[in-house]
């Protein structure tokens, strides 16, 4: 009798031992596929980075290329140009 329970209670424990192996073996499953999908996603997002890297370097090397003036200089340079042209005498 006393073989007879400890072999129901090994049973038992084998039995909840699978079950328990069989949910991490479905986790693992669901990790991968998971994992898959943001790989895609990152594939897909580094193109875009690229390209926007690429956009923001030239842009930067045309502001400093093309320094745009400030209003105060520019009206000092009307001034100039206006008493340039019709000097006071």
């Amino acid at each position: 009798m006393y073989l007879r329970v400890s072999r129901d209670l090994f049973l038992q424990q084998i039995t909840r031992d699978d079950q328990e192996l069989q949910e991490l073996r479905a986790k693992i499953c669901i990790l991968e596929v998971n994992r898959a999908d943001d790989s895609q996603r990152v594939r897909g997002l580094e193109t875009p980075r690229g390209e926007v890297e690429t956009l923001v370097s030239l842009l930067s090397k045309r502001r400093t290329h093309y320094k745009p003036t400030s209003i105060a200089t520019r009206g000092k340079q009307a001034d100039f140009r206006v008493s340039t042209a019709y000097p006071i005498s």
